[in-house]
């Protein structure tokens, strides 16, 4: 396995010096006892779900991986001296340079994860002047980009497989033996601010990033009709996708606690999401976010919303998505109230990371 990968990487750690990514702030360093370290990618939502949060309460440390991070053994091996706990828990790898160091890692005794909150084994959907980050086949140039190809023959050999989703824990049953942990996204109170009751006309949206062009296809026709009524449409992110009819708009930002102040603007928010092979794995994250903002979501019937499908309305064709906006513009404000307060319920005793920590535990023991 590591004669493998040193080929791949052309000169071993050399490449790994020169491939790792250097990011100021590390999301969460314990002060006494830490079970794993999880060693996490740039995308400040993810990082935040999938590490911070199960890393405050494991204990644990999630760290991003730096230039100083890797050392060369006497023997030459890779060594990762800020790696604390038993196991290391490796965010969606795709990269020869990056497996490399996991497969050291291994060899010196430390349990390697890999911790997943997409489907990686199949590229996402193409976005129109949107380069993608990922290449299809092995990359065996010294730029070592990640690719499915590359993240397929990884997930082999590690020691297990954390998945945000149960739709996730059925595709890589089928692309490796490793045991498959189902550790869903929890949220953490302690981050969300308290919610302000909001004046004005009743505010209706969107909140997401350039990625969900295709989803929104699905809301478009309702909200055409929305436009019309007393209520105001709000479109926060989502800079991919043009609305013809009035509207707000706010910029997306990977400042999370700016970006939870910005979703109290709605009163009801929308979770579309056009069913496939790679949609169906992703999470609920968007309606646990509106809900702890004060709002109440309506969700696409698929497989990441199945658990709300009773608490909150749930739609699956574009004439249900306009029939559910109708009633998000008449329903009394009493009727709403009511609603939301049953969602929180919900989230309050399905959906926050105290209830799920052991299932991280379990996998990182």
């Amino acid at each position: 396995m590591l004669q493998e990968l040193r080929t791949l990487t052309h000169s071993g750690v050399t490449a790994a010096k020169v491939t790792a990514t250097s990011v100021p702030g590390d999301e969460h360093v314990p002060a006494g006892r830490c079970l794993a370290t999880w060693w996490v990618q740039k995308t400040p939502g993810t990082t935040y779900w999938r590490t911070t949060i199960p890393a405050r309460h494991l204990p644990g440390q999630a760290l991003h991986l730096t230039w100083s991070d890797l050392k060369e053994g006497p023997d030459g091996e890779v060594i990762v001296p800020r790696q604390r706990g038993s196991t290391a828990v490796w965010q969606f790898v795709g990269n020869a340079t990056r497996a490399l160091i996991m497969a050291h890692q291994q060899e010196q005794g430390v349990k390697v994860l890999m911790e997943l909150d997409d489907n990686y084994l199949r590229p996402p959907p193409p976005l129109p002047g949107v380069r993608r980050d990922w290449g299809s086949k092995l990359d065996r140039t010294p730029e070592d980009r990640y690719s499915f190809q590359a993240h397929a023959k990884i997930v082999r050999w590690v020691d297990g497989v954390v998945v945000a989703t149960e739709e996730l824990a059925t595709r890589y049953e089928r692309a490796t033996k490793a045991p498959i942990y189902h550790c869903p996204n929890s949220a953490d109170l302690e981050d969300w601010p308290e919610i302000v009751e909001r004046d004005g006309p009743r505010a209706i949206g969107f909140a997401g990033s350039a990625s969900h062009r295709y989803d929104l296809a699905l809301v478009e026709r309702a909200l055409d009709w929305a436009w019309r009524q007393e209520v105001e449409l709000w479109k926060i992110g989502a800079a991919t996708v043009e609305w013809r009819f009035p509207h707000r708009t706010m910029p997306w930002t990977d400042d999370l606690a700016e970006y939870r102040r910005n979703l109290q603007v709605l009163d009801v928010g929308l979770c579309p999401l056009r069913r496939g092979e790679w949609e169906d794995c992703k999470s609920d994250i968007k309606a646990i976010e509106y809900v702890l903002s004060g709002a109440v979501p309506i969700v696409q019937k698929a497989p990441p919303y199945r658990d709300w499908f009773e608490i909150v309305p749930a739609c699956e064709t574009k004439k249900e998505w306009l029939k559910a906006v109708k009633w998000a513009c008449r329903a009394p404000a009493e009727e709403l109230q009511e609603v939301w307060e049953r969602a929180h319920a919900f989230l309050l005793e399905r959906k926050l990371i105290p209830q799920h920590i052991g299932k991280w535990r379990a996998a990182v023991a």
